[in-house]
């Protein structure tokens, strides 16, 4: 298999840079930032007419939703990141003098970053719990037509 050695050309840092470290950091930001207006609107909700028991029921509410896009965001972020893996190591190792990394390495990092993506997609959709119900009610939906239609002919 054909690779770019980073130490003749600087390709590979740049790639592993706007594929690899630019999306997360994006991500980690947007996340910050809608993390950080959860709880700003939490403590918008709270009211100086409300009892102090609902007031606690309210900031439980919005603590397990704030643990929960939490949660979302690191499985997301981890999955993106374990598929990067080997292709930073395979970067970090052409930085080595005389150092040849093994073709299997090439294969390797390639199909994980692909298989990251697509577990990634599959993640973001079972996490989606309308989205999710939606494309279950599609799919009743398409198979007891296709049955009625098989049933007249």
């Amino acid at each position: 298999m054909c690779g770019i050695r980073t130490n003749k050309l600087p390709v590979a840092p740049y790639s592993i840079g706007f594929v690899y470290i630019l999306p997360k950091s994006i991500a980690i930001i947007i996340y910050a930032i809608v993390f950080h207006q959860v709880r700003l609107s939490s403590k918008r909700v709270k009211s100086r007419n409300v009892t102090n028991i609902t007031t606690a029921c309210i900031t439980l509410t919005f603590v397990k939703k704030n643990l929960i896009v939490m949660r979302n965001m690191l499985v997301i972020l981890n999955i993106l990141v374990c598929g990067g893996a080997p292709y930073l190591i395979l970067m970090l190792w052409d930085f080595i003098p005389n150092g040849n990394p093994p073709k299997e390495l090439y294969f390797i990092s390639v199909n994980s970053l692909v298989s990251a993506t697509a577990m990634m997609a599959i993640v973001t959709f079972f996490k989606d719990k309308r989205l999710r119900n939606r494309a279950y009610a599609w799919f009743v939906q398409s198979n007891s037509n296709a049955r009625s239609l098989s049933v007249f002919e």
